[in-house]
């Protein structure tokens, strides 16, 4: 039985899961796809994977050696390959990040702004751009689909949220129809606020170059990150306000240091908020299939009892 109460589906399969602590590192060569789904996948637990991209054609022509064995984002050569794509930008100053605050531009002057900004080195007052625009959500994969830019890892390849739109496609529906592959272009500072991924999928994120910081709430100490009322989260846990969210320091989040050249696999009902703590350029999936659809149907019934 269900218990009463808000978003009880969830709670019920939150219940059910098995607790989650850490998030170890593992080099993709030395887990097959069988046993990450034994190990990860169905338990529903998050884990770094290192050397996923090597070989693939957008770690080679996006980005650049910067110094031995670092590599930054090569914002030059995308704009001479892609310059005319549309892509969204979120300025990470905003007090929100939504689609109403975002602005549409060309790639191309996107790079523009990228060789602009201001030099933190020279500090505030050096001159340059100060706005911290990060491309979010480029939906690469259906504006370039004769550019293979990468190839899915083998433990993320059951796909049927994406397999969904592709079949569409093949059958001639068109273009347009949705897109849950993502590309993401952001400078040091940049972020994404604290959120759970869209359908409450799994999601998959490489980083090709750069670093970032990862803070991940397992599920079972979500509900801290409610305000009082229980109907709105903090956008970040470490600068919560206190009065509003008292609750939010015992989320407890998991902190994950993610390098170039890794994948780290984003479990369902995972709250998570990024940042990156260099320069990066990453590719980024959301997901679904046979291991997660209960929680998203669990979701989705919270959802339509609660209009």
């Amino acid at each position: 039985p269900v218990s009463a109460g808000p978003m009880a589906h969830v709670a019920a399969e939150v219940a059910a899961l098995p607790r989650c602590e850490t998030v170890p590192t593992i080099d993709a060569s030395e887990l097959s796809a069988a046993e990450f789904a034994e190990r990860f996948m169905r338990p529903n637990k998050p884990v770094l994977l290192t050397g996923v991209s090597n070989g693939w054609r957008c770690r080679s022509e996006w980005t650049r050696e910067d110094q031995p064995g670092e590599r930054v984002p090569d914002t030059s050569r995308m704009a001479d390959l892609f310059g005319d794509a549309k892509v969204l930008v979120v300025d990470c100053d905003a007090p929100l990040d939504t689609d109403l605050s975002r602005q549409e531009m060309p790639f191309r002057e996107y790079a523009r702004y990228w060789h602009a900004r201001r030099d933190d080195s020279r500090g505030k007052d050096g001159g340059g751009d100060a706005r911290l625009l990060y491309c979010k959500d480029w939906t690469f994969a259906e504006d370039f689909p004769d550019y293979p830019a990468y190839e899915t890892p083998p433990h993320f390849a059951d796909d049927w949220l994406n397999e969904y739109w592709d079949e569409q496609r093949v059958k001639g529906v068109g273009r347009r129809l949705g897109s849950h592959r993502f590309v993401y272009v952001g400078g040091k500072g940049t972020d994404t606020p604290l959120h759970a991924d869209v359908l409450r999928s799994f999601s998959w994120s490489v980083n090709l170059a750069g670093r970032k910081r990862w803070l991940m709430v397992p599920p079972h100490r979500a509900h801290h990150l409610l305000d009082a009322k229980g109907e709105r989260r903090p956008k970040d846990i470490e600068r919560a306000d206190v009065d509003r969210f008292p609750n939010a320091a015992k989320s407890a989040p998991v902190v994950v240091e993610q390098p170039g050249d890794s994948a780290l696999f984003v479990p369902s009902l995972w709250y998570h908020q990024v940042r990156n703590e260099t320069d990066c350029v990453s590719v980024n999936h959301n997901w679904l299939n046979a291991a997660n659809a209960r929680l998203s149907w669990a979701m989705l019934r919270d959802e339509l009892e609660d209009v």
